[in-house]
């Protein structure tokens, strides 16, 4: 796992919840007209309709995907409702309904997960400091060589270093000097400097060193602010299903009342018409028996 992923599991198992979706019908206020801090956001829709971070494409598949939702349901609820249809149908054309929006759903959420997502990713990111000029990713192969080389250079060093100190090997201050050698790469700039930074992020992720630890004291409050934006974003993103959405179980259980109703009255109804057939009732007379052989010789 990167050192985002390790970030992102860290926030997510943390003091940050994930709440599960809501079911119920969106919100019919806040549909992007206004904002607010983040802080002060406590619900799904709040989150979704309101957060300054959601990028406005994201909310509008967001939002679609959610009001579909509530489209749907009332509409199957009217459906259920109608009296001019009889039980059997009602369930099938429920069922049909909700099947044939269900998925369109589901792949809109995934889209707007996948989305914020994204967005999660880049502003963590920018939230780690490079010189101007610099990126977290080499621009070519001279300079991946050259940030390779550069993590094979701390490497070496940090072993060295730890060898020289004998039974303390354990405590030679890792964390710390990658920290340093961060700073310098900022304190140096041009390529020269863009190599170390990006090759002290290679040799963290190859000895296990956390990202963050390396950064802690480095960060500016800008790049805090991109911290703090990520890791909205990404609790946001844990907000989303990505399952296909179910009908509540109140709609469910009228639908399959209405199944088995049908079903029962159908029974019924070829009960009693194969119970009066076996005792010569119904519309259709029997017919009527031929006389014996030995009443007609007594009418002679």
């Amino acid at each position: 796992m990167n050192s985002f992923g390790k970030y992102v599991e860290a926030r997510r198992s943390g003091a940050i919840p994930s709440p599960s979706y809501i079911e119920q019908g969106p919100s019919a206020e806040g549909q992007g007209e206004g904002q607010a801090n983040d802080a002060e956001l406590t619900s799904y829709e709040q989150a979704r309709d309101m957060s300054p971070h959601v990028p406005a494409a994201v909310r509008r598949t967001w939002v679609e995907a959610d009001r579909m939702e509530g489209t749907v349901r009332q509409e199957v609820e009217r459906l259920i409702d109608d009296e001019t249809l009889v039980p059997e149908v009602k369930a099938e054309r429920a069922r049909e309904l909700y099947e044939s929006k269900a998925a369109t759903i589901a792949e809109k959420r995934r889209q707007a997960k996948a989305d914020l997502q994204k967005a999660s990713a880049a502003a963590y990111r920018a939230s780690i400091p490079v010189y101007s000029g610099q990126g977290l990713s080499p621009a070519d192969a001279s300079t991946l060589l050259a940030d390779q080389q550069e993590s094979s250079r701390l490497l070496r060093t940090i072993e060295n270093r730890k060898s020289k100190s004998g039974p303390f090997a354990n405590s030679f201050p890792t964390t710390d000097f990658l920290r340093e050698q961060y700073v310098r790469g900022l304190e140096t700039g041009g390529i020269e400097g863009g190599s170390i930074i990006r090759g002290v992020i290679r040799a963290s992720e190859e000895l296990g060193v956390d990202i963050e630890d390396v950064l802690s004291g480095v960060r500016k409050e800008r790049h805090m602010e991109y911290v703090d934006k990520s890791r909205l974003l990404a609790h946001y993103a844990n907000m989303i299903s990505e399952r296909v959405p179910e009908l509540p179980r109140r709609t469910r259980d009228r639908i399959a009342r209405l199944a088995r109703g049908s079903s029962s009255a159908s029974s019924t109804t070829g009960a009693y018409r194969s119970s009066a057939a076996l005792v010569g009732g119904g519309s259709e007379p029997t017919a009527k028996a031929a006389p014996s052989h030995s009443s007609k010789r007594k009418r002679k």
